[in-house]
């Protein structure tokens, strides 16, 4: 019982971390916001994906899945928002671009997803050029009149629908062309707003998105300037943690342990997930899952992140856990 009761404080710790996360994504992608908008931008245009710093791809995740893991057969992990055939783009994983008929060349292709990700504007040629290399590292070579005619291509392969003609003045901006990273977040303020059972579907199904790091295998310049991947990244752990914390305190801790495999897909780094999942598992008494658990997370926190986390397991089976 004394352990459960310090299980639980461990958990109010974590749903604090993840009020604090929270507020912290917020005042950031508010920051953003102000810093990277451009003087000219519609006013009643919502705020698109903002964000993000560039994380190289880390090591492959050796989060070992007992076999007791939920995974359900009818939704599989890893699912993309690929539409009805359309045109999309997903990147919380490595990049796919569904509905894109043959092989662009890569400064298309770069143009499309810098569009992409910024479909709550109107977009000059200036812009789009000041904003795809905020340091000026690329605009020596590069124009205003070579961003147009990069336009003009772009649309001929995309078609008008998705890249309507548009004058110098008004700018340019991408129709239709839905994100996996616009649909986590939907999934998840609308899981905030609406609680209960549908909440927890709502974040299952956000988490069913990840594939792996956001951005892990893009380099482009605005990516890290934005800090996307890290934004995304943080979405995704306040996400899992919220989930996990719902289920454990509902008593459903393999359900918990699974809410923070998933996120530690996209946050293989992140210090709250490791101990939520060596809480959950501790909880359920399973010796050899939590042994598993613990090892994998050395490769990915560092010695006294380790310590910490056994400090929490104050249950009879977190003698067990590798030294």
């Amino acid at each position: 019982m004394s352990g459960m009761l310090s299980n639980r404080g461990v958990w109010l710790a974590i749903l604090l971390l993840v009020l604090l996360a929270g507020g912290a994504i917020l005042s950031e992608r508010q920051h953003r916001s102000r810093r990277f908008a451009p003087s000219s931008q519609t006013a009643s245009a919502p705020p698109g994906v903002v964000g993000p710093l560039a994380i190289a791809p880390s090591a492959p995740l050796g989060v070992a899945e007992s076999e007791d893991s939920v995974v359900p057969e009818t939704e599989p992990a890893g699912a993309s928002v690929k539409g009805d055939g359309g045109l999309g783009f997903n990147v919380i994983g490595p990049e796919e671009v569904p509905g894109l008929r043959g092989p662009l060349e890569p400064r298309l292709l770069d143009l499309l997803r810098y569009l992409a990700f910024h479909k709550h504007r109107h977009l000059r040629a200036g812009h789009i050029l000041t904003g795809m290399w905020p340091s000026g590292s690329r605009r020596a070579d590069l124009t205003e009149k070579t961003i147009r005619n990069y336009i003009g291509e772009l649309r001929a392969v995309v078609g008008v629908a998705h890249l309507p003609e548009a004058n110098a003045k008004a700018g340019y901006i991408l129709l239709d062309v839905p994100t996996d990273t616009e649909r986590f977040e939907a999934l998840a303020r609308q899981a905030d707003v609406i609680g209960g059972e549908a909440a927890d579907r709502m974040r299952a199904e956000a988490l069913r998105l990840v594939r792996g790091v956001p951005f892990c295998d893009l380099l482009d310049e605005w990516i890290g300037a934005e800090g996307m991947a890290t934004h995304m990244s943080e979405a995704i752990a306040a996400l899992a943690l919220r989930l996990a914390q719902d289920r454990y305190l509902a008593g459903d801790y393999l359900g918990a342990q699974d809410a923070v495999r998933r996120g530690i897909v996209g946050a293989p780094e992140d210090y709250a997930l490791w101990e939520a999942g060596a809480v959950a598992i501790d909880a359920r008494g399973d010796t050899t899952a939590l042994g598993r658990w613990m090892s994998d997370a050395t490769h990915h926190l560092r010695p006294p992140e380790i310590d910490r986390i056994k400090a929490t397991l104050r249950g009879p089976h977190s003698e067990s856990s590798p030294s």
